[in-house]
């Protein structure tokens, strides 16, 4: 029977056999029953004749009230609820309607004596166990509203002795358990709370939110929307923050059911959303790798105060690989996450912070570092000439630390190709490349012997005179000066020590055809000194042209051709210089020239007797127009490919150096192979070590009874706590021992806890318990028990403390190690991103104008 029912039922008595006719009585209560159906206008019109005629009678004005709080008109049913109880004092009914709706308008204390004054009167008679419970309920709300959350729990629970169904008071019984820190038990009372047709979705949320795993919260909720039609629009609409929490549920569990409860939403946010769906949407976009969705969402309810997680939110803009949305979330969050912002703003600023940006990098999704690491690749160029090509391998590799010497390498290829022709003068030892030298340059510059005595590189150019020696040195080039008269000198003494620091030397002459041709003197080839051989072996495929100086009798030797063939792969130019011709028979010259040229392709082919002085200045004016012939027509060709040879081994050089800069995975490898298999060994180490450690307990009681029975007077206070703490100490080394194949952080915190053990043993042992051991000097059974007292529970105590750390510490360790992955992993896709891959695509560049400058080369000899 509900509450009007009952209203309607007593209105008789109430009234009293003469108050109203049989026909007002059948009024009143076709009233109340209008009111209950809902039918408030109709009610209304047949109460207002009742209200008139009988201003103070409290079931009209029960009625009445009724009907206001129907219409929601709070406050007028406060009034006629308390009128009714004014005119009848005695109508415990009145007060309790009177409490419940002062109790809804938050005037708790009217409520509560409104409440006490309805358990009075009805305690007082037989009266009615349900209203008892009601008027239990509302001082159950009074005290949770208050903040007294046992009163509150024992006023529910005495509410359902009185006969209140458990379904009504579930939500604020299981608030007052919630409050009082019993989340299990809360959990059940909300559940059931939840279950009725007309929960709220907030409740129902909170109820979801409650159950103690994620498996049980789904299925409660996928239950609850099962209940709801399809054609029912607005309980649909009413239910979206369900579906939302739902989704967000299944994202982890299964990601088809999600799909299937995201369907119901656009795939950007309405205007009508909550800000916890919104928040619950984001995270199951995010999960679902949706998230584009996820970072609109996320936008969306921060919009509406619901702030979250911000690396979520940063890992969320990263997936989308759109910059505009990183840097709208740097915005968003600049007040509470300052040190992100300042990062983006870093990471993409005009001066990339590369250190910023691989910090940002580590919290993309796995699929978009690569697409994120484009960000730092150097920008590509349009035009393949080896000046752009050279330039963009400095671009390349200056931020690379141990680059300098490719970069100065490259720096001077690159100069090169607008300085005059380079032309290498190489040769075996002694076949007479210095002699040439002092012949080209019209001086005795180059030293002249039967020994070796080029130990370095020296470039003749055009210049008012004057010598300029460059070092290499770890800081960069220095250069000394010295004057063309102290050249020999100084060539002729160098030691080859010293020559290896030396870069090159410069002689700088005013003659004329140093404006088209720069002269480049290398120490020879096949001399006994090795390191002349390499020093020259390194300027050979660069140059523009090379002349190569061969003695005549000798001519076209095994040795020669092997490095003739090394400047044939190069493509290089040669021009054949046939030195010493006046030691060969002159009907032996066409042999010697038909040799030569059966063995390469030279330019052409000069005769010199390189010591006559008539000769010498004959080869200078046929050498000259050899190389005029031949380099002016093809000038670009020829210092694209000296350009392109400089810079093809020194790609190679630099892929090697980025692969030996790259960062290594061992360390973490080694730092994982450490900790992934802890997780696993905690709870058998803490189980085998904890019975250990209670098998060692039993032994210190033995051994230290033993010692205690050998004293003949009772031991003395510090004599107990020598030999009980002494044994203790020993059943802590062999725990920690036991440990020893753990992580050394580990054992540590079993050491501190071990240490405070043995001093909760010594705090008992010195309250009491060591004069309790002499008082029973000689009764072993009464010492072991006060022995026993002395020892805490080491499972209690010191094991599960012991785990519970352990096992926090493996966590921290196990996300330290995965944020430390995902920056490893981010490290590695800038550099490839920076580096490796940019110097692959040059790669591939260079070796395309390579094969086209050789082509063009062809076709014009």
């Amino acid at each position: 029977m509900g509450w009007l029912d009952k209203i309607a039922s007593k209105i008789t008595n109430e009234l009293g056999p003469n108050a109203l006719s049989q026909d007002e009585r059948a009024e009143l209560e076709l009233a109340t029953a209008l009111i209950a159906t809902g039918r408030l206008d109709e009610a209304q019109r047949r109460l207002a004749p009742l209200l008139s005629v009988y201003p103070r009678a409290a079931a009209v004005l029960v009625a009445a009230g009724e009907l206001a709080h129907a219409q929601h008109d709070l406050e007028g049913a406060v009034s006629l609820f308390g009128r009714a109880a004014d005119n009848a004092p005695t109508d415990g009914a009145a007060w309790l309607r009177l409490a419940e709706v002062l109790l809804q308008l938050g005037r708790y204390e009217p409520a509560r004596d409104a409440a006490r004054k309805s358990l009075d009167l009805f305690d007082a008679g037989p009266g009615d166990g349900l209203v008892r419970g009601r008027a239990t309920v509302v001082l159950g709300k009074e005290a949770l509203a208050r903040g007294r959350f046992d009163d509150a729990r024992r006023a529910f629970e005495q509410a359902r002795v009185c006969g209140v169904p458990d379904n009504e008071i579930a939500e604020d019984l299981g608030r007052a358990l919630l409050l009082a820190q019993e989340r299990q038990e809360a959990a059940k009372w909300f559940l059931l709370a939840a279950q009725n047709p007309k929960a709220s979705p907030a409740l129902v949320l909170e109820a979801a939110a409650l159950q103690p795993s994620p498996r049980v919260a789904n299925g409660f909720l996928d239950a609850v929307l099962a209940r709801v039609k399809t054609d029912d629009t607005e309980r649909q609409q009413a239910v979206l923050p369900l579906r939302a929490r739902l989704a967000r549920g299944y994202a982890h569990e299964d990601k088809d059911l999600a799909r299937g409860q995201l369907a119901f939403f656009a795939p950007a946010p309405t205007a009508d959303l909550g800000a916890d769906a919104a928040a619950d949407l984001a995270q199951a976009y995010g999960a679902l790798e949706s998230f584009v969705e996820a970072s609109a969402y996320s936008c969306y309810a921060e919009s509406l105060s619901h702030l979250m997680d911000v690396e979520a939110q940063l890992t969320w803009a990263l997936g989308t690989k759109d910059l505009s949305t990183l840097q709208e979330l740097g915005a968003r969050v600049a007040e509470r996450a300052p040190a992100l912002t300042s990062r983006i703003s870093a990471a993409f600023g005009a001066n990339v912070d590369h250190a910023a940006f691989t910090a940002i990098l580590a919290s993309a999704p796995p699929d978009t570092v690569d697409a994120w690491a484009a960000h730092t690749a150097p920008a590509p160029i349009a035009d393949a000439n080896a000046a752009m090509l050279l330039q963009r391998f400095m671009n390349v590799m200056k931020p690379l630390a141990t680059s300098h010497e490719l970069a100065w390498s490259a720096g001077r290829a690159l100069a090169n190709i607008g300085r005059p022709f380079s032309v290498a003068l190489l040769g075996e030892f002694n076949a007479g490349k210095s002699s040439l030298v002092n012949c080209l340059v019209g001086a005795d510059l180059a030293p002249v012997g039967v020994k070796p005595t080029t130990a370095t590189v020296n470039t003749f150019r055009h210049g008012m005179g004057g010598v300029n020696v460059v070092y290499r040195s770890a800081a960069g080039r220095k250069a000394r000066t010295l004057s063309t008269a102290q050249l020999q000198p100084f060539l002729c003494t160098i030691s080859d020590e010293d020559a290896a620091q030396i870069d090159t030397v410069e002689i700088m002459l005013p003659e004329p055809h140093l404006v088209r041709f720069e002269w480049v003197d290398t120490p020879g080839l096949n001399a006994p000194r090795e390191a002349h051989e390499l020093i020259t072996k390194r300027f050979m495929g660069s140059a523009d042209v090379v002349i190569w100086v061969m003695s005549a009798p000798q001519a076209a030797k095994a040795s020669e051709l092997a490095v003739l063939h090394e400047l044939a792969v190069a493509h290089t130019p040669v021009l054949a210089v046939l030195n010493k011709i006046d030691q060969v028979e002159p009907n032996d010259v066409p042999t010697i020239h038909a040799m030569v040229k059966d063995s390469f392709p030279f330019l052409g082919i000069v005769d010199a007797s390189l010591k006559q002085s008539v000769a010498a200045q004959a080869c200078r004016d046929l050498v000259l127009r050899h190389l005029d012939a031949f380099c002016l027509p093809r000038a670009e060709q020829l210092k694209q490919r000296s350009a392109l040879a400089a810079l093809r081994p020194l790609i190679t050089a630099a892929r090697k150096l980025v692969q030996d800069a790259a960062p290594l995975e061992g360390p973490l490898n080694a730092d994982r192979a450490r900790w992934d298999p802890v997780a696993a060994k905690i709870e058998q180490n803490s189980l085998s070590a904890g019975q250990l450690y209670i098998e060692s307990l039993r032994r210190v009681t033995v051994a230290a009874l033993d010692e205690l029975g050998k004293m003949v007077h009772a031991p003395e206070h510090e004599v107990v706590l020598r030999v009980v703490l002494a044994h203790t100490e020993a059943a802590n080394q062999a725990a920690l021992l036991h440990l020893r194949g753990l992580p050394d952080d580990l054992v540590s915190i079993a050491a501190g806890l071990c240490e405070r053990y043995g001093a909760q043993v010594r705090g008992r042992l010195e309250g009491g318990l060591a004069e309790q051991l002499g008082s029973h000097h000689g009764k072993r059974d009464a010492q072991r028990r006060v022995l026993e007292q002395a020892f805490p529970d080491p499972q209690r105590w010191l094991w599960q403390p012991w785990r519970d750390k352990a096992e926090a510490f493996a966590k921290a360790q196990a996300s330290r190690l995965q944020r430390n992955g995902a920056l490893l992993n981010a490290e590695q896709a800038v550099h490839e991103a920076r580096f490796a891959k940019p110097l692959a695509a040059l790669d591939t560049m260079v070796q395309a104008a390579w094969r086209a400058v050789v082509a063009q080369l062809h076709e014009a000899a």
